[in-house]
């Protein structure tokens, strides 16, 4: 059932640099690609501080850590908080 939700969404990263305001800078992955079922959550999550503001949450067997953002769409999803427990990890996102 989650194999059928699964896309291919592209990816940036934070830099690990700072632009001249202080703030770290998005960089584009270029020829890569994310494969991650995500869904909304329409319940608040407020008892871990965490991950609290997170409004979708995704299923992937990649790589990914608190440094991505995610193209969702017209959408910027950062990734907030990664469980690596199970199978498949959860990706909790919020909208940027």
């Amino acid at each position: 059932m989650i194999n059928r939700q699964m896309k291919h969404y592209s990816y940036s990263t934070f830099n690990t640099t700072k632009d001249s305001y202080g703030q770290h800078t998005l960089v584009p992955v270029v020829h890569n690609d994310i494969l991650m079922a995500i869904n909304f959550i329409n319940e608040t999550i407020d008892d871990k501080s965490l991950y609290s503001g997170a409004q979708y949450l995704g299923l992937t067997s990649a790589p990914v850590n608190d440094s991505y953002v995610i193209n969702f769409g017209d959408e910027k999803l950062k990734v907030l908080y990664v469980n690596p427990n199970g199978r498949l990890k959860q990706v909790f996102m919020a909208r940027m």
